[in-house]
């Protein structure tokens, strides 16, 4: 009798299961046999449940008997599913069911959707699909990181496509699973990033003709995953390129490049909303342009000392962001120790503004930041002028940042761009002596044996024409840090 997909499914868990905790091969082999016996293949159905990968590693199994099993299996799915694909079609049932429609009773669905069954089945615009929109079922895997990616593939593929939603949702299936072989699991950094990637591919409006593609399987997943960004380029988008280049090429002897302005940003100098900003790239060449635009309304925030609330709206919930300013914890509480998520960004900042009062911030322009296109961060720096509450002692600081950026999850419909890691680096000997109440008699005996220069930099004058090495943040470091060495952390 066959199986159909749920049974299928179960029958892969089962064989995970036996494989993990090292169960007897006669366990397997009498799974294997019911596959074996129970299973129709289709290109859909092998995809979609993933049973063929599941059998196909036990072909390196230590018993000889299920690794021989397991072979003849997959060799014989393998030769079914190719002679369905030499006579253009694959025999109906054995199809996952998803979203809709639902598989008739007698276990038998087409091939593939006819005109007048995509016409039924969409219920919103091509343009305006999403997988919400379409109504299906994107729990494909019971997990809930896989299964947001599944729709973030299937918003990618459904995006101006008439297509029925279960070929979209199978197809979306097909790619995430390919991405979670070939960079998973879930929890590697390397499989988010690859996943946003092929989505920000996939809805490039420049390059419509990749979404066919894929779709129609002229494009595997197995090959969509593991395309160079010049692959995913259409020959199109190879020409514009090379136009643009061309252009930049010329205007490199302008003197100043033209810049945007946008109103819904506020200087944190001036404190007027006519500013400007550059987009850079700061991931892979296949991706859009990113905007500065999180690390500027950060950066806004911090130089008109805003709330911890206003300040936490600026980081991730999914990824947890994280906030650590290097420095010995018996300084100060909020120096040397890691704040995790959302509620650790709040617990920062409220420590801050227990402790100090920040005056005159203000930051460096772009011109002057350092940008990691790979892990998608800038180092940048500032300056203010700091006060211990408790003391009442100030001193004038140069401190530096590193702001890395990650797209929210939590909030994958608006496909935001928040601050996931925030790092700071500043002078902690200062802050030190405040916090003690001696800064100001050091400073003095500072003076009195190492001479103006630092006596200058002890009474918290800010030596503005400081060397600062712009190799990251190892030594852009507050005024006071020469006198008092490393920040500790």
């Amino acid at each position: 009798m066959a199986l159909d997909a749920k049974e299928i499914e179960l029958k892969a868990k089962a064989l995970t299961k036996a494989a993990t905790q090292n169960e007897s091969p006669n366990t397997i082999v009498s799974l294997l046999k019911d596959l074996q016996k129970g299973v129709t293949p289709t290109e859909d159905l092998l995809r979609s449940t993933r049973i063929g990968i599941i059998v196909n590693k036990f072909k390196q199994h230590k018993s000889a008997d299920v690794a021989r099993l397991s072979s003849e299996i997959v060799s014989k799915w393998r030769n079914e599913v190719n002679k369905q694909k030499a006579v253009g079609g694959s025999p109906a049932g054995n199809r996952r069911p998803s979203g809709s429609p639902r598989p008739a009773q007698n276990g038998t669905s087409p091939a593939a959707a006819t005109p007048l069954e995509k016409k039924s089945e969409l219920t919103v615009p091509p343009d305006k699909r999403t997988w919400k929109a379409d109504g299906v079922d994107t729990n494909q895997t019971s997990n809930k990181v896989r299964d947001s990616c599944i729709g973030l593939m299937y918003d990618g593929l459904c995006l101006g496509s008439t297509e029925a939603p279960r070929v979209v949702l199978s197809k979306a299936v097909a790619v995430e699973a390919a991405a979670y072989n070939a960079f998973g699991p879930e929890t590697k950094e390397q499989y988010r990033t690859k996943i946003r990637s092929l989505y920000q591919n996939l809805k490039n409006k420049s390059n419509p003709m990749l979404r066919v593609r894929v779709l129609s399987n002229e494009v595997t997943p197995d090959q969509f995953v593991r395309m160079t960004h010049d692959e995913l380029k259409s020959a199109e988008q190879r020409e514009k390129e090379r136009k643009i280049q061309k252009e930049n090429m010329d205007k490199a002897m302008v003197a100043q490049a033209e810049r945007s302005i946008s109103t819904s940003l506020q200087c944190g100098k001036c404190g007027q909303r006519k500013v400007t900003y550059t987009e850079a790239q700061t991931r892979s060449a296949d991706e859009p342009m990113t905007l500065f635009s999180p690390v500027h309304s950060l950066l806004s925030s911090l130089s008109n000392n805003a709330g911890s609330s206003q300040i936490q709206s600026h980081f991730t919930t999914d990824p947890p962001p994280q906030i650590h300013e290097h420095g010995l914890p018996l300084f100060a509480p909020f120096l040397g120790r890691t704040f995790s998520g959302i509620d650790g960004v709040a617990r920062y900042f409220d420590l801050l503004s227990r402790y100090l009062e920040f005056q005159n911030v203000s930051f460096e322009n772009e011109d002057g930041w350092i940008v990691d296109e790979i892990s998608m961060a800038v180092f940048l720096r500032g300056t203010s002028r700091f006060l211990w509450k408790e003391t009442g002692e100030t001193w004038d600081e140069t401190f530096c940042y590193r702001i890395s950026l990650a797209e929210d999850m939590e909030e994958k419909e608006k496909r935001l761009l928040k601050v996931q890691e925030y790092r700071v680096w500043g002078d902690t000997g200062a802050l030190y002596l405040a916090s003690r109440g001696k800064l100001g008699e050091v400073s003095r005996e500072a003076g009195a044996t190492a001479g103006a220069a630092t006596t200058t930099a002890m009474t918290g004058e800010t030596r503005r024409g400081i060397d600062r090495k712009k190799s990251g943040c190892g030594e852009v470091v507050g005024s006071g840090m020469n006198v008092y060495g490393s920040c500790g952390g």
